[in-house]
């Protein structure tokens, strides 16, 4: 009678091809989690921009609506002459009508302090920017912003 040995010997090669499988099927769920994430933030800023736009849409409809008519008033001042350019329109502080304020080489009238019209819903009021080109013709500059988590600056002139 021949009696075989069998070997009850276990090399653990299961136990290790199932080990990297579960190892590749984390990195495949990581990257995927990865993925959501950062396309759920731009989604996120999507939404916040798209806001921001439509409150600046708002505001400078808004104001559209009234430089239809303009009252200019009580508004116009005089400025000594120099170099023109928007960048005044950027700063908080040339938005209060005194003599030290936007000094650019053209007649500009500007909502005063406490002339600005006060449109309900937003975060900042739209500013407008009146200046006389000639004798009886003007361009008026209107900007509006939008402000949230983003932040939207639309601009419009009206030539008349």
């Amino acid at each position: 009678m021949n009696r075989h040995k069998v070997s009850h010997k276990q090399t653990g090669a299961a136990l290790i091809i199932g080990l990297i499988f579960l190892l590749l099927m984390s990195i495949v769920g990581l990257t995927s989690l990865q993925r959501v994430t950062i396309q759920e933030r731009v989604t996120g800023n999507s939404m916040d921009n798209q806001r921001a736009f439509q409150a600046a849409e708002i505001a400078l409809s808004n104001a559209e609506l009234l430089v239809q008519t303009p009252v200019i008033n009580g508004y116009v001042r005089t400025l000594a002459q120099g170099q023109a350019s928007d960048a005044e329109l950027l700063s908080d502080a040339n938005w209060v009508c005194d003599d030290t304020s936007v000094a650019i080489a053209m007649r500009c009238i500007q909502y005063a302090a406490g002339a600005v019209p006060v449109i309900t819903g937003l975060d900042e009021n739209p500013r407008m920017k009146f200046e006389q080109l000639a004798a009886n013709r003007y361009l008026i500059t209107v900007w509006a912003s939008g402000i949230g988590r983003a932040k939207v600056l639309l601009q419009s002139e009206y030539s008349f």
